[in-house]
């Protein structure tokens, strides 16, 4: 390992099990050149406009409120600006896509971490159908290494809610302040750390 994982299996040594978000803690986040922003633009659709329908409609959209395909389209609808619907299609495939890119850092550390006698988890915002379609296969290897598996689309429930994180200290069978819990989210952070756990900001080497 190196020396950024060991520091973080140091701070896990406390603690009785280690809960990770996805996005931006197992899979790394799109970047900068992510091939969404292009064709947002090439619809007519400012980078500023898209993170801003982020803003607004992930949330609903990360607890099965709106499917990928309805996000998008209030989106457009925001800034005015008209999207056909095989566009949208497009952006919905291109989209999740984004958020495939798993760390294999992150796999070996969580059996380094299972290995040292730790309970594992994983509590992530994310949509059913992203779930079943693209998550439950493409993540396989880390899923099998987690005690516990908490997801907003299933529960209808996200990150920060106090009660997903009360769900999660449920199904890993140990109190929250046993617990920590990785996220890239500052919000998702101080929600569980209000909900009695252990939490740290996480923000992946590279």
């Amino acid at each position: 390992m190196t020396a950024f994982w060991e520091n973080w299996r140091q701070r896990a040594a406390s603690v009785q099990g280690v809960v990770f978000d996805y996005g931006g803690v197992l899979a790394r986040a799109p970047g900068d050149d992510w091939s969404l922003y292009g064709l947002v633009e090439a619809a007519g659709l400012s980078r500023a406009g898209l993170s801003a329908g982020f803003a607004r409609w992930r949330r609903a959209y990360d607890v099965g409120d709106l499917t990928d395909a309805e996000m998008f389209d209030r989106i457009f609808a925001d800034a005015g600006v008209p999207l056909a619907a095989s566009t949208r299609d497009l952006l919905v495939d291109v989209e999740q896509r984004g958020w495939q890119n798993l760390v294999p850092e992150a796999l070996e550390f969580m059996r380094v971490l299972k290995a040292d006698g730790k309970k594992l988890g994983i509590l992530t915002n994310m949509h059913e159908e992203f779930y079943r379609n693209r998550y439950v296969e493409n993540a396989a290897d880390f899923r099998a290494l987690a005690d516990a598996e908490v997801v907003s689309g299933l529960e209808l429930i996200g990150k920060p809610d106090k009660m997903i994180f009360d769900i999660a200290a449920s199904r890993m069978g140990l109190p929250p302040c046993g617990l920590l819990f990785l996220d890239d989210n500052a919000a998702n952070v101080e929600g569980a750390r209000a909900a009695g756990w252990q939490s740290e900001l996480f923000r992946l080497e590279g």
